[in-house]
């Protein structure tokens, strides 16, 4: 039994640097023209006008949307038409393509989402052999932390503490089948007539399936009646589960 503690871990980047899909830009000639600021996620909710009250009413469906559209204005360089040929067909590529972008001025996080669009590239006078073009993502709502801790063995009575933000994580259950069960703080999951193997339960893509070398069978679970209606899990919760299976978990930290 044992608390873990997850901290957030900051990596060094140069100014102006900026990493897409682990291809530094930077290395590439192409640098963060201006300093970015990130646009944050809308409520998902709806809103409502009553007759007769003030105000309005609201049903939230405890969620987020996506960040609104971010810019990153970026500065290309280049020696020759040549090379910058080459840098427009790259930076042309990544429209259209699911991205993890880290930026300098956010060193502790990575950012999930896809590249929108591309506006022209515009040659800059004054530098003569620099370019400035924008880059638009459309991002989840959600950045995922930096941490250690990334795939750990869970013992009966563990527990996760993370400082801010949520935990979504993928778990594991090696044994040996038949009906398995899992906890967190106290609130009961159980699964019936489940094969020998390794059951996968997701949180994050609320999914949970039999895993048989490459081959995945879905499966359900029932709960408890006023459980919701997937596992989620909460900092500093106590997590057991059925006997003769083993555990391990794939932690994902996310914040606003």
């Amino acid at each position: 039994m044992a608390v873990i503690s997850l901290k957030p871990i900051k990596k060094t980047y140069r100014r102006g640097e900026a990493v897409i899909n682990g291809v530094s830009l930077y290395d590439r000639g192409i640098k963060v023209s201006k300093r970015p600021a990130m646009t944050y996620p809308s409520r998902s909710a709806d809103y409502y006008i009553v007759p007769g009250r003030d105000g309005f009413y609201t049903i939230d469906h405890d969620s987020y949307g996506e960040r609104s559209p971010f810019n990153l204005e970026l500065s290309v360089y280049a020696a020759n038409e040549e090379e910058m040929e080459a840098k427009r067909a790259y930076l042309a590529s990544l429209i259209g393509a699911q991205v993890a972008l880290e930026l300098y001025n956010h060193p502790y996080s990575t950012f999930l989402g896809t590249v929108s669009e591309m506006s022209n590239i515009e040659e800059s006078v004054a530098l003569g052999n620099s370019y400035t073009v924008t880059l638009t993502f459309k991002l989840q709502p959600y950045r995922q932390v930096r941490h250690d801790n990334k795939n750990v063995t869970v013992n009966r009575g563990d527990s996760f503490v993370i400082p801010y933000g949520k935990l979504h994580l993928v778990l594991t259950l090696d044994g040996p089948g038949g009906d398995v069960s899992f906890s967190f703080g106290g609130v009961q999951y159980s699964y019936k007539g489940v094969p020998s193997g390794k059951l996968v339960v997701d949180i994050l893509h609320m999914r949970s399936y039999l895993k048989e070398g490459y081959n995945e069978t879905n499966m359900s679970h029932t709960k408890e009646a006023r459980n919701k209606s997937y596992p989620s899990y909460q900092s500093g919760q106590v997590i057991t589960w059925s006997a003769n299976y083993s555990m391990t978990a794939a932690l994902d930290w996310r914040a606003l």
